[in-house]
């Protein structure tokens, strides 16, 4: 068994992985972000992509593969989590822009229409 193969070796890795911290947390500081930069700045997607690589190192499924796995799983169900509460967020950010703009136009026509009546301002 290679020194990559090694259960004990793998199985440190794996809690390096674990001690990680969530992606570059400079991106989401400072009291100017904005709530969905900060949630997106909390996916752990670097530590995904290092219990991918972990995994595609064995060769044969064991206990180590096992934890790495659930390690994994619970990496990828908090990022779904977590875009899905930024993509509903984004979209009622979205709706509401709409819902000023379509004021802002009736503004724009109500004002339109008195000038052309001669009402003016």
């Amino acid at each position: 068994m290679s020194a990559n193969q090694d259960p004990e070796e793998r199985l440190r890795r794996i809690e390096q992985i674990l001690a990680s911290s969530p992606t570059d947390g400079s991106r989401a500081r400072g009291a100017d972000r904005d709530v969905l930069e900060v949630l997106l700045a909390s996916v752990m997607t670097d530590r995904i992509n290092q219990t991918i690589a972990e995994l595609e190192r064995g060769a044969k499924v064991d206990a180590v593969d096992t934890v790495a796995m659930r390690l994994l799983l619970t990496d990828y169900a908090a990022a779904v989590a977590c875009l899905r509460t930024v993509a509903r967020t984004t979209e009622q950010r979205l709706d509401d822009l709409a819902d000023a703009i379509r004021g802002g136009n009736r503004i724009v026509d109500h004002a339109q229409s008195r000038e052309r009546k001669g009402g003016g301002a």
